[in-house]
């Protein structure tokens, strides 16, 4: 009689148990998704501390609204100067006050406004804010009060004929002249920012490119430099002027400034400041340190501090027309084609403090945010962006152009570009219509083959020659059991 053949039961659950050892490297292995970190509010300036500069190694804290707990701090490394302190906390906080304190006594604030701002007064926001402290040692710290809503109570209405008044000529003046020291040089240089406040709203087309030196002159004859429409901008208000200073410049500081009577606001009332109208402020030399002698001198080394790369910033308005944006140091450079934007667009690239790469690529320090005002959520056509990859960028990609890579981080992950690579001009370039944060990213070497792949597949293939071999096995021994001292069995008839 014919036997059926079948595999043991004992064999069948092995071979499952190897099969199953065989895959649990993949769910090991499998690395998280990268998950994104809220970009945190930059804000940096000047300090003094009793009249004077402050010294290295003074304490600048922030303060959202009433907290006692400061949300950013750092130490200054430059006297007179604190740099980029990172202030964290929710979206719901935004628009609330900031305070500063310097060595825990509270400092007098004068913030530097830029086109995002929409206060005078530092708010906890997404606009990074420069603000200039001054602060005397032993003042406390005040809690910004909670205010009282009281309830307005409702007006009797009189009706009475109200006569037409008199209208009253109300000419504009310069009120006040900022200055922003973007490379952070304490003198004044091409790149820094001129802001020019006025009373009311302006004729903007009074004050242009090609006239700006002529129609708002120095005392001392000084200029503002070649200015190009690159260089000048108004406020969505028309009350504030931006001037980047350009080649040739000779600003100083100190120099005042009176605009001519072809300056004119919306009415067409000639600007009427008075006297010799406002000063460009004068930058404050750091004061040397006078020696202290010590009849033994016990010398330290210092350590080589890690070199961080300077902040980097540009803005400029882009019309219908196109245009070029370009950071003051060149770094980075965005071209507008004609018809990118319906209108005219302020567009703001600024440094910023870098993401984590994604798997299978490294992140160094070349990151950076591109903003518009108005904001412009995709553009109507593709732009060419261009920037110069650091040194670090080079050698983390070791020194292979094929592994840089631009990325902009959109929707909690990176997309990576079509990057051209230029080793002539040590720069990336690309072609988008996103504009978001930034960064040059470097390919890590291997990182397209894992090594868990080829311990699965090995794996894999165990466990199938294992199976075939207890196959073959099984099946011979079946075989012959179907076979007794030579005897033949056909449909149970026996020969």
């Amino acid at each position: 009689m014919l036997k059926r053949f079948s595999l043991p039961t004992s064999l069948i659950i092995i071979a499952t148990l190897l099969l199953l050892f065989a895959l649990l490297p993949i769910f090991a292995l499998i690395p998280a998704p990268v998950q994104g970190e809220t970009t945190p509010l930059l804000c940096w300036g000047n300090v003094t501390l009793n009249g004077a500069a402050a010294p290295v190694g003074t304490t600048v804290d922030i303060f959202i609204g009433a907290d006692t707990t400061p949300s950013g701090s750092r130490n200054v490394t430059v006297a007179g100067q604190y740099g980029s302190i990172e202030v964290w906390g929710p979206e719901s906080r935004y628009g609330e006050p900031l305070k500063y304190s310097v060595n825990g006594s509270e400092a007098t604030t004068e913030k530097v406004m830029r086109p995002c701002d929409t206060v005078d007064t530092p708010v906890f926001g997404l606009c990074n804010q420069i603000v200039n402290l001054a602060a005397l040692s032993g003042t406390p710290i005040t809690p910004t009060p909670t205010p009282t809503v009281t309830p307005t109570p409702t007006p009797t209405l009189n009706v009475t004929p109200t006569p037409s008044p008199t209208p009253t000529i109300v000419p504009p003046t310069l009120t006040s002249i900022t200055w922003s020291d973007v490379d952070q040089s304490g003198t004044i240089n091409k790149g820094d920012i001129l802001r020019f406040n006025f009373s009311k709203a302006m004729n903007t087309g009074t004050i242009t490119a090609l006239n700006v030196n002529t129609r708002l002159p120095t005392n001392s004859e000084h200029v503002y430099g070649t200015i190009t429409s690159n260089n000048i901008a108004w406020d969505s208000l028309d009350k504030r002027l931006t001037v980047v200073l350009a080649s040739d410049e000779t600003i100083v500081g100190g120099e005042t400034v009176n605009p001519t009577l072809l300056v004119t606001d919306k009415e067409g009332n000639s600007d009427a400041t008075p006297g010799t109208g406002p000063a460009i402020p004068t930058p404050t030399p750091t004061p040397t340190p006078t020696p202290t002698l010590t009849p033994t001198p016990t010398i330290t080394p210092t350590p080589t501090p890690t070199p961080t790369p300077p902040p980097f910033e540009g803005e400029g308005t882009v019309g219908v027309s196109g245009g070029t944006v370009t950071t003051s140091d060149g770094k980075v450079s965005l071209e507008f084609p004609a018809g990118t934007f319906a209108g005219n667009t302020t567009v703001t690239i600024k440094s910023i403090s870098c993401r984590t790469a994604p798997e299978g690529y490294t992140v160094q320090n070349t990151c950076f945010s591109i903003t518009t005002s108005p904001s412009v959520a995709e553009l109507l056509k593709n732009a060419k962006i261009q920037v110069k990859y650091s040194t670090t960028d080079w050698n983390a990609a070791d020194k292979d152009p094929d592994r840089l890579k631009l990325a902009y981080y959109s929707g909690g992950e990176w997309n990576l570009l079509d990057t051209t690579v230029s080793t002539a001009s040590v720069t990336v370039s690309a072609q988008t219509s996103h504009l978001s944060e930034w960064a040059v990213l470097a390919k890590e070497a291997g990182s397209a083959w894992q090594w868990w792949y080829t311990l699965l597949i090995v794996m894999v293939v165990l466990v199938i020659i294992a199976v075939v071999v207890l196959f073959m096995v099984t099946r011979s021994r079946g075989a012959s059991e179907d076979y007794d001292d030579g005897d033949l069995y056909i449909d149970d008839e026996e020969f």
